[in-house]
């Protein structure tokens, strides 16, 4: 066997041992975001992070941090970051939508209803300066966030298009 065969079956294992250990410790969800979004968005890079925030609320069951970044066209570098929270129940989720009805965001914001998933909310800073998007279907609430309004708005429906998938 050549060198060459070995190094191919070596990476090869190593892929076939690998890939399913990462995929048993995140959701369904961020497998399917981020294969999605590679498909569509071949320039952008993904990262995984880790979350040490303190959960979102007292029923969240995992949370999952992730950031897509690239250079734009006049070598600006742009990002994208996408939280995912499991929490126990649709109605805890729901709950905890609500806080943006009643109007209940950090100084400096705005939210307003947005139409995508069960239920979303867009939040905007000041005059622009950072978008979110919250969007819910059942007990998870995933938030898409960044600088650009019209990129926020393309990741948070790549987004619900993975959410009713699952």
């Amino acid at each position: 066997m050549t060198k060459l065969k070995k190094i191919a079956l070596a990476i090869i294992y190593l892929l076939c041992t690998v890939l399913p250990l990462r995929a048993q410790d995140e959701f369904p969800l961020v497998a399917a975001v981020e294969h999605a979004i590679k498909d569509k968005e071949p320039r952008w890079r993904y990262i995984t992070g880790i979350c040490s925030c303190p959960p979102l609320m007292p029923t969240q069951k995992r949370v999952a941090v992730t950031q897509w970044a690239r250079k734009g066209k006049t070598g600006k570098p742009e990002s994208i970051n996408i939280s995912f929270y499991e929490v126990a129940s649709s109605a805890d989720a729901a709950e905890w939508m609500t806080h943006f009805d009643r109007g209940e965001v950090g100084q400096g914001w705005q939210a307003s209803r947005y139409e995508l998933g069960d239920e979303a909310y867009l939040l905007k800073y000041k005059n622009g300066g950072r978008y979110s998007i919250y969007l819910r279907k059942s007990n998870i609430v995933v938030e898409v966030s960044g600088e650009a309004l019209k990129r926020v708005e393309q990741f948070a429906k790549y987004v619900a298009a993975e959410m009713t998938a699952i």
